[in-house]
Order: C-alpha cells, then sequence, then structure tokens
C-alpha cells in the first residue's frame, strides 16, 4: 500500500500516514477525474503513466469530511513527490507495516486489506 505523510497543521496529525488525494474542486468532473489531478499536483503528471484506476473501496465520514477511497493499481513503485511543500514523506508499506503506523483515518490497514480481497478476486483461480 502507497501512502504518504502531509506537512499537517493540526498538532495531532503530524507524522500520521494516509493515502494519497485531496480533496474535490470545482472543475473536477467526478471523483476520479479529483484523483487524477491531485495525484499529478503532488507527484507528476509523469506518475499517471502507470496507473490504472479502479472501482470505490469505501467511503468513510469523519473529522468534517466525507472521504472517497479507489482502488488505483501501479505498474511501478517509483513515486516521489513534487509537491514537497505538500508530503513531506511517502512510501510502500505492507499490510502488517500499515497496521502498525499512525494512520490518519485509522482504516487504511482496512483499506489495504479489502484492496487485496478485490485482486485476489480480480485474479481468478
Amino acid at each position: 500500500m502507497f501512502l504518504v505523510q502531509h506537512h499537517e497543521k493540526n498538532p495531532d496529525d503530524i507524522g500520521k500516514w494516509a493515502t494519497a488525494g485531496g480533496g474535490i474542486d470545482q472543475n473536477d468532473e467526478n471523483h476520479i477525474s479529483c484523483l487524477r489531478r491531485e495525484l499529478s499536483e503532488e507527484f507528476g503528471g509523469d506518475a499517471l503513466d502507470g496507473l490504472h484506476f479502479g472501482a470505490k473501496i469505501r467511503s468513510h465520514t469523519g473529522m468534517g469530511r466525507i472521504a472517497h477511497f479507489y482502488l488505483v493499481t501501479a505498474r511501478s513503485q517509483n513515486f516521489s513527490p513534487v509537491a514537497t511543500d505538500e508530503i513531506m514523506s511517502c512510501g510502500w508499506f505492507t499490510y502488517d507495516e500499515a497496521k502498525s503506523l499512525r494512520l490518519f483515518f485509522g482504516i487504511e490497514s482496512d483499506l489495504f486489506a479489502q484492496a487485496l480481497t478485490i485482486l485476489d478476486h480480480d485474479a481468478g483461480p
């Protein structure tokens, strides 16, 4: 699972890990166009070339927002933030590693498990 640490303003959230993404802008057509824009802003347009945007895994209401989580698969694991004023760190984590991190929403490791189930199902027997 790919997670990021944002430069947080709220002291309670400093050092927490979360999925990449962000808020919907007025010009975004839908959640996927929003996600594509956010990832392009955070990691550069070239990062989008190796990504496949799949189904929504889950919505989560909390912290004064509704977050929508989508399964995105990548052909490469080479992601470096270009928006270093927004992203301070990023990395790939196993399920067990993700469970041991301080998580922003607290559901990121559950999302990982759901994504693995979807990928296993799509791979078939």
